[in-house]
């Protein structure tokens, strides 16, 4: 609900602000740069292949297509490339990075 209703956060770990700032600005500076793709393709060992250089996870989201469906992590890298790469091997039926929740923001931060 944090996420839905403020614009600005403060994140406190025992009685100790450890995160302030824009709801927005606190994401980006917690992004992950892992995407989830999914993409309908019958060249799909190729294209494994293809991506031997990426990190991929092997996922699963609901979806209406019988695609592959994969995580990848792009470190800070342009996505341009790989998006290139996939549609050389079929239909890109999902792309979007995963923006990382206030709890795990949060989580990570304690961690640190």
């Amino acid at each position: 609900s944090v996420e839905e209703m403020c614009d600005e956060i403060a994140l406190i770990n025992l009685s100790k602000k450890i995160i302030e700032g824009p709801l927005i600005d606190v994401k980006k500076k917690y992004r992950t740069f892992v995407y989830w793709v999914g993409i309908k393709t019958d060249r799909q060992r190729e294209l494994r292949q293809a991506l031997q250089n990426y990190h991929i996870n092997e996922t699963t989201f609901k979806s209406l297509d019988n695609d592959w469906q994969f995580s990848v992590e792009l470190g800070e890298n342009s996505s341009s490339d790989l998006l290139q790469k996939l549609l050389s091997f079929g239909e890109i039926t999902h792309f979007s990075e995963q923006i990382p929740t206030v709890n795990e923001i949060f989580i990570k931060a304690v961690s640190q």
